[in-house]
């Protein structure tokens, strides 16, 4: 009779030798994936200082702009910046005004109207 250790140890050290490759290549990919990661964040905060400035003054003349023509109209409540372009709320009457329609009523409408507001 055979024994089955020496299988059954032969199949053990064959996943071994699969399994400890794939471990090891694992782990360097991770490590340099990592390294990786913090390179192109690094890269990135470095592109944006050095655009920032130029970012910051073209949206400085754009709101100049912008304050510059709405000031003619009135004042604002709300702007919004939607797709570069700026839009204004402007500022509404805070109570509403009658509409005039009363006053240009005809003379006997006019007395029909006087009336009715009488009783």
């Amino acid at each position: 009779m055979k024994s089955g250790r020496p299988a059954q140890t032969a199949w053990i050290a064959q996943a071994a030798l699969i399994v400890l490759p794939v471990a090891v290549l694992s782990g360097v990919a991770l490590h340099y994936l990592r390294e990786d990661k913090a390179s192109i964040e690094q890269d990135a905060k470095n592109r944006a200082y050095s655009i920032a400035p130029e970012v910051a003054r073209h949206l400085a003349d754009q709101i100049t702009t912008f304050l510059a023509e709405t000031r003619k109209k009135g004042p604002l409540t709300q702007v919004q910046l939607v797709n570069g372009q700026t839009f204004g709320a402007w500022d509404y009457p805070r109570w509403p005004a009658p509409d005039p329609w009363p006053t240009q009523l005809p003379p006997s409408a006019a007395q029909l109207w006087q009336t009715a507001q009488d009783a």
